[in-house]
């Protein structure tokens, strides 16, 4: 790994159905940089799971909690 590597995880936060209702960005999930973390962002299942494709399950560090909301939701 270079030092300039950027190596990111993530960690949901909250689930929000009411908006769920009106987007499929529903779920709020801190990001991290290098273990710095860098913001809170809403995302949709389908990001999580690109996300997940790109940087493997690790990257999420509480997805066994919300495990089948991500990968039943086919919003």
């Amino acid at each position: 790994m270079s030092n300039n590597e950027i190596i990111p995880t993530f960690k949901i936060n909250e689930v929000n159905r009411i908006r769920a209702i009106r987007t499929n960005e529903f779920i709020r999930v801190q990001v991290f940089e290098n273990d710095e973390a860098v913001g809170f962002f809403w995302q949709s299942p389908e990001l999580i799971r690109k996300n997940i494709k790109q940087y493997g399950e690790n990257s999420y560090l509480n997805l066994d909690k919300h495990r089948s909301l991500i990968f039943l939701n086919l919003k």
